[in-house]
């Protein structure tokens, strides 16, 4: 694997393999999902991690992002996700991005039969289904996705808008379906500000412990209005922003709920451009313990000390997510080989056998600790580590390794 992985950090970032020419570009699957809660039949967007070098790492299982009207921000969201991994700052992630039916009826929090001055006077006859959704997702489609797909129970809820509301109701009364939280621009003006009444009480007395949240705040005030006027202000047409800066006075105001929790003003964003940024910024704030990198004197002087740093990190991480996290297999094959190349032998040694251990379901594992043997001059255990990569995937380049040093 030493001439791939060469490349690994310039080359990963290729979403598919391209056969020919004209071949289609393709970055997920549309899932049917029958749903007996919501009596409809519901389509999903699927994206699962993979690259060009996916068929030589060994298996692996994801956390999951489940991304309200998912049709519209899906494609940001897998590029965002992809560039964030490969730079270690959140795990590779499989996003879920439902579509939508019924949004007003899915994504409101209460029923409202009156019309409604902020909707231009439109009657929502069918509002106010947003816990129904919620079981919906809990009991059907999570359930369907952990079937068919390599998950794991880490889990972020994202949704802008009526989606940010629907987000913020899962937070304050569905709290158990998901580890993390992000809110884009939410409607909590909704139905005379219900839910954020109720956020008022919920907030004193409940248990956020491992729980995250990040909100944003978009500049919907009205031309000539500032944040301090706006807030002074008592009209309908400051009521979105105003709601949504009272809900953020409560959050901050209750923060020993056990609740990690940040928001952002965007000043220069308003509701319609505000999605992107706040994708980015939320992803990066309720995984902002992920992050982990070597800098170039880490590399100089790695030891065993750096290892039992990389260690105690993603034990960190573990604990924080929830099942085990460990330094990425090809991250560490990289190292491994770039070191090895380096005549660092106790340093490359040590990479791969890290590997061995993290991930040993993995053909690349031993194919690679066979090179190394191969390349220090230990026959013997080259043809072992080379023989046990083959015994869990057939790989050409292995086999004619193998061959050539059982003539010897």
């Amino acid at each position: 694997m030493k001439r791939i992985l060469s490349c690994f950090l310039v080359c990963v970032s290729v979403l598919v393999s391209v056969a020919q020419d004209n071949a289609a570009i393709t970055i997920g699957t549309i899932e049917t999902v029958e749903s007996k809660i919501l009596n409809e039949t519901r389509k999903v967007w699927v994206y699962v991690p993979g690259s060009a070098l996916t068929d030589i790492a060994g298996p692996k299982n994801y956390p999951v992002i489940y991304l309200l009207d998912g049709d519209s921000h899906f494609a940001a969201m897998v590029g965002m996700v992809q560039q964030f991994s490969r730079n270690t700052l959140c795990p590779e992630m499989i996003i879920v991005g439902i579509t939508n039916t019924d949004r007003t009826r899915d994504l409101t929090t209460s029923h409202i039969s009156q019309p409604i001055p902020m909707l231009g006077n439109a009657v929502a006859k069918t509002s106010g289904g947003s816990d129904m959704f919620l079981s919906f997702m809990e009991k059907e489609l999570m359930p369907y996705i952990d079937s068919k797909y390599p998950t794991q129970p880490y889990r972020v809820f994202v949704g802008h808008s009526f989606g940010g509301l629907t987000v913020a109701n899962a937070l304050i009364n569905h709290t158990h379906m998901f580890n993390a939280y992000v809110s884009i621009d939410p409607g909590m003006w909704w139905d005379n500000e219900k839910l954020l009444k109720q956020a008022e009480e919920v907030l004193k007395s409940k248990s956020f412990k491992g729980k995250s949240l990040f909100l944003s705040i978009a500049n919907t005030l009205p031309q000539g209005m500032d944040v301090t006027t706006a807030l002074a202000d008592t009209s309908l047409q400051t009521q979105f922003f105003r709601s949504i800066m009272r809900f953020d006075a409560v959050l901050q105001q209750n923060n020993e709920n056990g609740l990690r929790y940040s928001s952002k003003y965007y000043a220069n964003d308003n509701h319609g451009s505000v999605p992107i940024i706040s994708m980015h910024d939320g992803l990066r704030s309720v995984l902002d313990f992920y992050r982990f990198s070597l800098s170039p004197q880490d590399i100089e002087g790695f030891s065993s000390e750096t290892l039992k740093r990389i260690n105690n990190h993603y034990a960190m991480v573990s604990a924080l997510m929830g099942y085990p996290v460990t330094f990425p297999e090809l991250m560490v094959n990289a190292l491994a080989y770039r070191f090895l190349g380096e005549g660092r032998l106790a340093e490359s040694e040590m990479l791969f056998s890290l590997n061995i251990k993290n991930y040993p379901n993995s053909f690349n594992v031993y194919d690679s600790m066979g090179e190394f043997y191969e390349t220090t001059g230990n026959k013997k255990k080259a043809i072992e580590l080379y023989q046990k990569a083959l015994t869990i995937r057939e790989y050409p380049s292995t086999r004619t390794r193998l061959e050539a040093l059982l003539k010897e």
